[in-house]
């Protein structure tokens, strides 16, 4: 049976540039291969990057630009004091949209700064009917976690935020997250009802499992988005404190980085080779012989980690960088460093024992293609858009 599911979002789902982006395209692209109707509702805010229009429109069977107005800071604020929204859900629909065509089965709503914005559009289209999915990412969790750190009683901006989020949340039929952690915060510090929260997380491109595995190349990875506050302290220590130590042991040896802003890394009297942005997901695993993974932060599904993991890349990381990835066993299907001074070593230990580093890729690749795969997140998506539990 045919379904019509429609993604309403800031960003454009194409082409997938993050933990945003990448769940609302690979699940569009499925689906649509699958014989579904998608559609995708741009919520067109004036301070989001318009990017992915025309790459949109080609992978999608219809695109309509929603236009969106600011709510000046002043009036969030106080709409979160007095109201209960939250001050960082700052869109409303700047008119009623007219939508041509049917309704929806199902509308997938993300990042959730666009949630309220998303609910109106439903509201305005008359699709009370319609179950809205909210798609909310790990960075998510760490602001949560942070605002239980700062105490009851510490003067806070985010004042009263936690209950304006969980009613705003509490609105969608479901809250999707990527990991138990992230569930578990959804439902003890927010109050989120268990049945409502589902963890779904992302899922690695079917492309990566034929990369071979055995590989010529020299030269480590690393990813990342050095835009954010977290990763731009991992990478200033993991190219201060780590990579001088790793390039010490195997000079000819490089250093790869990949992701929004990396290429300001780039340093070739050190080795470093910054990369950018990397369109295609192979481009970006093909040339490593393993990849630098400090995470440091305890909550979500690494990206970058499970898709090493398929594209038989050993991944060297702390402990946080493989947690909640079901059946992972250290030193089998990636090598564990307990903190900063020993990633250094743990790395070089792996990159000098080529026989330990091809059983770890192996078990890793197998792993990976029991878990991490995109069709068992699409099997689930489908069943609630055809009306299934």
């Amino acid at each position: 049976m045919m379904a019509g599911f429609l993604v309403a979002g800031v960003h454009l789902p194409f082409p997938a540039r993050n933990g945003v982006t990448l769940p609302p395209a690979s699940l569009s692209a499925a689906l649509r291969a699958r014989g579904h109707r998608v559609e995708v509702a741009w919520l067109d805010a004036p301070e989001v990057p318009r990017e992915g229009v025309e790459e949109t429109r080609a992978a999608v069977d219809r695109i309509q630009r929603v236009p969106l107005r600011t709510r000046p800071f002043p009036s969030r604020v106080l709409g979160q004091l007095l109201v209960g929204r939250p001050a960082f859900d700052r869109w409303d629909l700047a008119s009623d949209p007219v939508w041509d065509g049917p309704a929806p089965d199902l509308i997938w709503a993300t990042p959730r700064n666009c949630l309220s914005a998303a609910l109106q559009l439903r509201a305005a289209a008359g699709w009370a009917g319609v179950p809205l999915v909210a798609a909310v990412n790990d960075i998510w969790t760490g602001v949560v976690r942070e605002r239980r750190q700062r105490g009851p009683t510490a003067w806070s901006p985010h004042l009263g935020l936690s209950r304006a989020e969980a009613r705003l949340l509490a609105e969608s039929d479901r809250v999707v997250v990527q990991s138990a952690t992230d569930a578990r915060v959804a439902r003890e510090e927010l109050g989120l009802d268990r049945y409502q929260v589902v963890v779904l997380p992302n899922g690695v491109s079917d492309e990566l499992f034929g990369l071979p595995l055995h590989r010529e190349a020299e030269a480590c990875g690393w990813v990342g988005d050095t835009s954010t506050q977290h990763y731009r302290w991992t990478t200033r220590r993991l190219l201060e404190e780590v990579w001088p130590r790793i390039r010490a042991d195997h000079p000819d040896l490089r250093l790869l980085a990949a992701g929004p802003g990396s290429r300001d890394l780039d340093a070739p009297e050190a080795g470093i080779l910054g990369r950018g942005f990397v369109a295609e997901l192979a481009d970006v695993y093909q040339p490593l012989r393993l990849l630098l993974a400090p995470v440091f932060k305890g909550h979500g599904r690494i990206n970058k980690v499970a898709e090493a993991m398929a594209a038989g890349v050993p991944v060297v990381g702390d402990p946080t960088a493989f947690h909640d990835l079901p059946g992972f066993e250290p030193g089998v299907h990636g090598v564990v460093a307990e903190g900063w001074d020993d990633l250094a070593e743990v790395a070089s230990r792996l990159l000098n024992d080529e026989p330990r580093r091809m059983a770890v890729a192996r078990e890793a690749r197998r792993l990976a293609s029991e878990h991490f795969r995109w069709d068992d997140r699409v099997d689930t998506v489908e069943r609630w858009l055809t009306g299934g539990a």
